[in-house]
């Protein structure tokens, strides 16, 4: 009952996210215009002494009045502790409450264990950083083991020192790439860091929103074999309808996709939607054909939109059954990557649908990591194929980090770390990678 409480937030956070403040433009209408004008989630940074005082969230003054709600998830309200606000926007451009709910710091990370404590009390490694497990940090494999070798899904609180405690972890399968979900500390150019977790930002890097120093952020990323994270997708939990590049969910069918691969232009329904290297792709209820039906999100540019994630919704080839597998190449095709692979004793078919991540001169031996669907004649159809070299980030011997000092956590952080870059802390000074508009204006 408690994991699947815990799961549902999870859930309603990225929800928050990607689709209930995702209004499709084409949709709204004179007569059907929100009930809101900006929605956004981010850090309290002053909580009002009395009713009638504004509070301060994310660097943003809002007003509050007799018909604004407060909800509590957990406790009272404290500095450092975060709000999700539905509000309006003044005629002054001022900004009045008309929700704000508020709940714990707790920092999300999704990703595989590389390294653990050998009594399991001490540091660990998720995703190229650094948790640390106390006695009081719960466990639950329900959704897998909780090893190293296995993806994980860690909360956390972070203390004032950026060190990360986890409250709990929980076993999860396999996933093409690493989700952090945190408060926006800091942004550059070259990176940003959501909650003490460093994201290097590259020209194919897709940004969803305009950054802002303690905005809270969902980030989808590449787990490097250096142990870093490359962001594939970093959206800001910021949305305005008004804004000048909207973001968008559309819903169709796809009509034709490109020749070479699942990159380039889609045509869902009647609307161009250009899918990149960086687009985040769920094919767990189908795989991406025409006729299959799809949900796509990201913002509008000219006569296209330009997809952050999409979702496959069914398809005409039908469902299938989830996998995810790890182990040694041990076949591949003789030319090229198409065709039939091995892996851990397990074939797999790679199509031109298939996401590759390093495969192009894999060797026999070498480990990987694969993820798609079974379908009913028992084939197995990769939606995604990762290798990874010896002494990277994949499973390997558990070993014992050594500690700097011990945590002390603390529910309220707000602070950029020392070891991260400097940020503008100005909507202007974010990053402007490729394919960057800048949808909203916190």
């Amino acid at each position: 009952m408690n994991n699947r409480f815990h799961t549902f937030r999870w859930l309603t956070t990225v929800a928050l996210l990607i689709a209930t403040a995702l209004i499709p433009a084409s949709s709204v209408t004179a007569a059907q215009q929100p009930p809101f004008d900006v929605q956004f989630s981010g850090v309290i940074v002053t909580v009002p002494a009395t009713a009638a005082e504004p509070w301060v969230i994310a660097g943003q003054i809002v007003a509050v009045d007799a018909t604004t709600r407060v909800r509590l998830s957990t406790g009272a309200v404290a500095v450092g502790m975060w709000a999700d606000v539905t509000a309006k926007r003044l005629a002054d451009d001022s900004l009045r409450a008309i929700m704000i709910i508020v709940r714990p710091p707790e920092v999300r990370l999704k990703g595989p264990v590389t390294a653990k404590a050998e009594s399991g009390i001490g540091a660990w490694v998720v995703a190229g950083q650094t948790i640390w497990v106390t006695a009081d940090t719960t466990f639950s494999q329900r959704g897998g083991p909780v090893d190293v070798g296995h993806w994980v899904e860690v909360s956390a609180l972070e203390d004032p020192a950026g060190v990360l405690t986890a409250l709990r972890v929980r076993g999860i399968e396999l996933q093409e790439t690493v989700e952090v979900f945190g408060a926006i500390q800091a942004y550059s150019d070259a990176s940003w860091v959501v909650s003490a977790i460093s994201a290097a930002v590259t020209p194919e890097t897709l940004v969803m929103g305009e950054p802002q120093v303690g905005l809270l952020a969902h980030a989808s990323a590449l787990l490097l074999e250096s142990g870093g994270l490359a962001a594939l997708v970093l959206q800001p939990a910021w949305h305005e309808p008004g804004a000048a590049c909207p973001r968008v969910q559309i819903t169709g069918m796809v009509k034709s996709l490109p020749g070479g691969g699942l990159d380039g232009l889609w045509q869902v329904d009647g609307q161009s939607v250009e899918v990149t290297s960086s687009t985040v792709i769920a094919q767990a209820k189908g795989l991406v054909e025409v006729g299959a039906v799809v949900q796509a999100t990201g913002w509008r540019s000219g006569d296209r939109v330009i997809a952050g994630h999409v979702s496959v919704l069914s398809s005409p080839s039908g469902g299938g059954q989830s996998f995810h597998l790890a182990g040694p190449i041990e076949s591949k095709p003789d030319n090229g990557v198409l065709g039939a692979w091995t892996i851990g004793g397990q074939q797999i078919q790679v199509t031109r649908q298939t996401r590759l991540h390093g495969v192009e001169q894999a060797r026999l031996g070498e480990p990987a990591e694969a993820g798609g669907l079974q379908q009913r004649d028992g084939v197995r159809i990769a939606t995604w194929l990762r290798t990874r070299t010896q002494g990277g980030p994949g499973p390997q011997p558990s070993v014992t980090p050594q500690p700097s000092h011990t945590p002390s956590v603390t529910p309220g952080s707000s602070h950029t770390p020392s070891r991260t870059p400097q940020s503008s802390g100005t909507p202007g000074g974010g990053p402007q990678p490729t394919h960057t508009p800048r949808p909203g204006r916190p």
